[in-house]
């Protein structure tokens, strides 16, 4: 099954980052190699069954290539694609001309806001300039306040982060951004980006709270076995669901055939 991750924003367009499932390989050797990879694609190549608002995300990032004012319309279109896309990790803001000598004036007639949303300098320019028309800042507001309150911090955390985990917690407060934040760290996700993709497949398809609890079972696992004991979780199906003591025990040991006799009887 791929999996929908991310969706980035660049100049040019929407892109999606999936994780696809490789061929089952059924010997040892093939148990223990690493199942997944990263495929990039253009937002408008997804079906819509992996992606139902895809459309509108695209219209929205297109509708600000050429904006004449702050109309209403311009503020929902900015607001949407801060929601629901995230900055591209390997996007280099120098690379495009016009992303940092943008001037946010209308002076001139229609400009292109698109740069400006693709690095931080250019997103508080225009959240500044949005002033009290961001519904997020509101408090009765059901948006995280923290699209618009830390851009500063977003933009600092790790690459490897924004690539495989910001995207999904768009909805989410900012303490599980942290909590997720911290396993990223305690599980050196930075130095082994094929297991970071692979906890950030368990975190597209199950519970941010099952994730949590499988990630305190892989601190304990050697780093050697991580990779295995996220495979045998999402294998089993058992992604939503908190681990036992018996599997936990099973991957310390590396009793993988205990492991997965554990993890069937886990799903229902």
């Amino acid at each position: 099954m791929t999996v929908l991750v991310a969706v980035f924003r660049r100049p040019e367009m929407l892109k999606a980052l999936l994780c696809e499932r490789l061929p089952s390989d059924d010997t040892e050797e093939g148990r223990s190699k690493n199942p997944y990879v990263e495929r990039v694609v253009p937002l408008s190549a997804l079906p819509d069954a992996m992606c139902p608002w895809r459309d509108a995300d695209i219209r929205a990032w297109r509708s600000l290539g050429k904006v004449p004012n702050l109309s209403k319309k311009a503020v929902k279109a900015v607001i949407r694609c801060l929601l629901s896309t995230v900055t591209d990790p390997d996007f280099n803001a120098s690379d495009f001309e016009a992303s940092e000598a943008s001037e946010f004036s209308f002076e001139r007639g229609a400009i292109d806001m698109r740069p400006l949303l693709c690095n931080p300098a250019g997103e508080n320019r225009v959240l500044s300039a949005l002033g009290d028309a961001v519904p997020g800042k509101a408090e009765h507001s059901e948006l995280p306040s923290w699209h618009w309150t830390h851009r500063s911090e977003l933009a600092e955390l790790p690459a490897g982060f924004r690539r495989h985990f910001l995207w999904g917690l768009s909805l989410a407060p900012w303490s599980q951004v942290e909590l997720m934040l911290a396993v990223h760290e305690s599980l050196n996700l930075a130095k082994a980006p094929a297991l970071s993709l692979a906890v950030a497949r368990l975190a597209t398809v199950g519970s941010r709270e099952a994730t949590l609890w499988w990630c305190d079972v892989l601190a304990d696992l050697p780093e050697a076995n991580r990779l295995r004991g996220v495979r045998h979780v999402l294998e089993a199906g058992a992604h939503s669901i908190a681990p036992t003591d018996k599997v936990r025990a099973a991957m310390i040991a590396e009793d993988w055939k205990q492991a997965a006799h554990s993890l069937a009887i886990l799903v229902p």
